[in-house]
């Protein structure tokens, strides 16, 4: 490789097969040691294997995949209003994306609990959170 050969350093994921087919993954970086002279004479591999990492990657998508699709999900921000919602909710209140975005979340509720003065101190907490006191 050229640049161990002029002295330069570098590391990098590889992907290589074990003796019985499977695969590895290795994350190594690799050191070019000069000799007297100044020459590249050989080259320290540090290696260790990763091949785990990769497959925790996909279980964790796939958990949040799979959250997302079975679960109804809101983000919005403290006063109500709806900053993003997960395709289970569309489904669920049969809405788009864009009907829903900057709104408040009371659009998803009936008249009446809308104006319940128990929701509406929800949002007065969440807006205005409790002062908090240092000694």
């Amino acid at each position: 490789m050229e640049r161990l050969e002029t002295g330069n350093s570098f590391k990098d994921s590889f992907k290589r097969i074990r003796e019985n087919g499977s695969p590895i993954f290795i994350e190594a970086s690799y050191k070019p040691i000069r000799g007297e002279d100044g020459a590249v004479e050989k080259v320290l591999k540090f290696g260790v294997d990763v091949t785990e990492v990769p497959k925790r990657g996909m279980l964790t998508k796939n958990t949040i995949d799979f959250i997302s699709a079975s679960l109804a999900v809101i983000e919005f921000e403290p006063d109500g209003t709806v900053h993003w919602t997960n395709e289970g909710l569309l489904k669920i209140f049969a809405y788009s994306h864009a009907e829903v975005k900057g709104k408040h979340h009371r659009m998803l509720l009936e008249k009446e609990e809308s104006v319940a003065p128990d929701y509406r101190k929800i949002w007065e907490r969440r807006r205005y959170p409790a002062q908090q006191v240092h000694f």
